[in-house]
């Protein structure tokens, strides 16, 4: 599985007495968030990846944007910092795993205008569909009350969620929505690509469970 690394901040750090002072800190504040990062993994899931996420991005932005902060350090400290980010960012999208695999080709049915499908195929469509219903409306409601408080941030992980999710969704639905798999469809086929993007973009919100209640 994909983990985080700790990097050494005293070897990209241009040095100085400040300089030392800050690859410290850097190192302490990193050390005790992977420890509670690991102690909470267990029981929170993803929820342990976004909190190590918002705070390696808070960290990143804030010695971006204070001059006297990034006048201390040198191209490779963003540079790890990022490769850091990115290696939480892929964590979380192991999440989606089992949401892509009901949306993988249904190898068994074929598709045609004039087939006549047997209940065998018919079943094998539903059942992709009743589980991406399920696998993508549990992720909604667990993730939506998860916080991401940067805007730039949120909107990225969200983003290559959608990337990932819906030209499979669409196409999925393109291929199999034609097909006469059931009386009621819409009990299988609950949303539309525009649809499903628009859920997508709810999650990280930080919605406790009060007000998700009321929306």
């Amino acid at each position: 599985s994909t983990s985080t690394t700790t990097t050494d901040f005293s070897k990209i750090v241009k040095t100085d007495t400040t300089a030392s002072f800050l690859t410290a800190s850097i190192d302490l504040l990193k050390e005790n968030l992977e420890k509670t990062t690991k102690k909470e993994k267990k029981a929170s899931g993803q929820q342990a990846n976004i909190f190590m996420l918002n705070n390696l991005y808070y960290i990143l932005n804030s010695v971006r944007s204070t001059p006297s902060l990034n006048s201390l350090v040198t191209p490779a400290f963003y540079d790890d910092l990022e490769h850091e980010i990115g290696i939480c960012r892929a964590s979380y999208r192991q999440c989606w795993n089992k949401t892509i695999e009901f949306l993988i080709e249904v190898n068994k049915v074929q598709t045609s205008k004039t087939k006549v499908y047997n209940s065998s195929e018919k079943s094998v469509i539903k059942s992709k569909f009743t589980g991406f219903n399920a696998a993508i409306e549990a992720l909604f409601q667990t993730q939506r009350h998860y916080c991401i408080p940067d805007d730039s941030l949120r909107n990225q992980v969200c983003q290559e969620a959608k990337d990932i999710i819906i030209p499979l969704y669409s196409s999925f639905v393109e291929k199999y929505g034609k097909v006469p798999f059931s009386k009621n469809v819409s009990k299988y086929i609950r949303y539309t690509p525009a649809s499903l993007a628009t859920m997508l973009d709810k999650f990280f919100e930080g919605q406790s469970a009060t007000s998700a209640a009321k929306a």
